[in-house]
């Protein structure tokens, strides 16, 4: 007479090979990528790189995330995301399926300027790439979601604006003043920072003199 496993014994086995199936699905992480921008090479207020970067690993380990890799642009305006190449090698590296996530710790790092950040979200979207931003918290692929994006991203826009005319405004002030702002400082003279004068280059100064006689 034949041997036959129990029913009992059949279903046991048949639970077993499904949990360990159950947890190697759970244990396949999702993939994700961070990416971290700051406008000036020591900009810090909370947005500095490094407290970007412990943001988005927190929530990678949080959201039991695998984080592949963090991309980053040092010193590079929000405006235009031709000149930024940490994001714009995030942006390929999505497209050729090394992620499906991407985490910013704040909507503004992926950009101020309006039309380029939703264009590079809908990009992000046709190749089911989710973006997770930290601090607005909100879900982008929901309708209300898209609706928030869409004002956040005109929002980052308005700041840019405005912070580049506060920029401009301020440089015109001090060149009102006499302080030298940007661009080659006059032939023959230097200016102290620190007690906010112009200097004049004597040795500089005679050759301009002998010029002019001749």
């Amino acid at each position: 007479m034949e041997d036959t496993i129990p029913p009992s014994s059949r279903l046991l086995s048949h639970n077993l090979r499904s949990s360990v199936k159950n947890k190697e699905i759970m244990e396949k992480k999702i993939k994700a990528a961070g990416y971290v921008r700051v406008s000036t090479p020591g900009q810090e207020e909370g947005e500095s790189l490094s407290t970007q970067r412990k943001s988005i690993e927190a929530f990678a380990a949080k959201e039991s995330l695998e984080l592949v890799q963090i991309y980053a642009d040092e010193g590079i305006s929000g405006g235009s995301v031709s000149n930024r190449q940490g994001l714009l090698q995030c942006l390929y590296d999505g497209i050729r399926g090394k992620f499906s996530v991407i985490i910013i710790h704040r909507l503004s790092r992926f950009g101020r300027n309006a039309l380029e950040l939703l264009n590079n979200y809908k990009e992000l979207q046709k190749e089911n790439i989710q973006l997770r931003s930290i601090s607005e918290g909100i879900d982008f692929s929901t309708k209300y979601g898209e609706f928030m994006l869409t004002m956040l991203a005109a929002i980052a826009q308005l700041e840019r604006d405005i912070i580049k005319e506060t920029m401009m405004e301020n440089r015109i002030a001090r060149a009102q003043r006499g302080v030298a702002t940007a661009g080659m400082m006059p032939f023959g003279r230097t200016f102290d920072r620190e007690k906010g004068v112009w200097i004049l280059d004597e040795e500089k100064a005679n050759i301009i003199r002998q010029a002019a006689k001749e």
